[in-house]
């Protein structure tokens, strides 16, 4: 068990900035499971990486709050967006999309630019044509005043239109005279539900890489400005930042929001449990000819943008991809899959291997 416990904090955690509970979490997603587990997690945890409980205690750092107490109807009420930049110095800049009454992320994606207005569009529209259990959209959007949603803006209007019907009934249940501007724009520090989402991310998340690639760079492994470092580090490490990612995303959606009295906000429950079973749900149900808009949109942008939401080029990839089989035969200790424990020796194997495989 303790190695179980010690290999997977190396490889998703090697900052100790989770806590037991939520390496608990996440080794039980994985069908670990064991009597007084939460204990025996703190114990291993304790013994083995001692200074993570120093750096999470409450009195480590002064943390500063927000003021703002928020209010909502129920889920879907306001859907938060906006992008995150803590990673762009390595490559990756990031964009998020999260719900007022139940702090349930709904997207959050790691992207090429999180200030194109194709790219944040493409996922609003990806979020409203995936919707689990009714497509829809969100009574209101709210972001900064970046240029980046403008299209969104456009979309969500057109959208809140076409689901009048429906608006007007939510608005009869609600009690309410007058519905909310379909997008309202807020200063930065006023968009409260998505900024608040940022400052666990950094804690829990960006170390993870952001550590790692300053190393890298400055014992020499990887240069940023040379073409095929750039092409291998992309190849390698997009699809790694993405699924830590999807996995923060369900373990915070997953774990349960401390009680807290002094909110209008629903607490002591995990987000996924607020949005399937508490408030109203503000939901816009969109009909077929909303749905064929929806996706008259998005085939579009994959027209105009093939790869919209690549970080580098379809023959680079190619290139990338042989060179990794290349080096994957010729050490089998590396192996077929790239994950957060080997992939600096993997990157570092490509690297000495550049000339054995053609470029482009």
């Amino acid at each position: 068990m303790t190695s179980v416990v010690v290999t997977h904090i190396n490889q998703h955690d090697p900052q100790h900035r989770e806590s037991p509970t939520r390496i608990t979490l996440a080794l039980g997603q994985k069908g670990i499971h064991v009597k007084r587990f939460r204990d025996i997690v703190t114990q291993i945890m304790r013994d083995h990486f001692p200074d993570g409980f120093l750096a999470r205690a409450p009195s480590y750092r002064t943390k500063k709050g927000h003021p703002a107490l928020l209010t909502s109807y129920g889920p879907n009420d306001q859907l938060s967006i906006d992008g995150h930049d803590k990673l762009i110095d390595i490559g990756f800049a990031i964009y998020g999309m999260r719900d007022k009454f139940s702090r349930k992320w709904m997207s959050l994606r790691a992207v090429p630019n999180n200030r194109s207005n194709s790219i944040t569009r493409w996922l609003f529209l990806e979020l409203v044509h995936d919707m689990k259990g009714e497509e829809g959209i969100p009574l209101q959007v709210t972001s900064d005043h970046g240029t980046e949603v403008l299209d969104i803006f456009s979309d969500q209007s057109t959208l809140r239109e076409l689901a009048q019907p429906q608006l007007n009934i939510l608005m009869e249940d609600l009690g309410v005279l007058a519905a909310p501007e379909p997008h309202r724009f807020l200063p930065s520090t006023k968009n409260i539900t998505v900024e608040r989402g940022w400052r666990p991310l950094v804690d829990k998340f960006h170390s993870k890489f952001i550590v790692s690639t300053q190393n890298a760079i400055l014992t020499g492994d990887y240069v940023p400005g040379n073409n095929q470092h750039r092409i291998i580090y992309l190849y390698l490490f997009a699809p790694l930042v993405q699924k830590e990612l999807e996995d923060y995303v369900h373990l915070t959606n997953c774990s349960i929001i401390r009680k807290q009295p002094h909110t209008n906000l629903p607490s002591g429950k995990s987000p996924n449990t607020i949005y399937h079973c508490e408030g109203t749900n503000c939901l816009l149900p969109l009909d077929e000819v909303g749905m064929n808009q929806v996706r008259t949109w998005m085939d579009e942008i994959t027209i105009s943008h093939p790869r919209l939401l690549s970080f580098i080029e379809e023959d680079e990839e190619q290139w990338a991809s042989q060179l990794f089989e290349h080096c994957a035969f010729l050490d089998i200790t590396l192996g077929f899959t790239v994950n957060l424990s080997n992939a600096w020796m993997v990157f570092r194997s490509m690297a000495e291997h550049i000339d054995e495989v053609p470029y482009l």
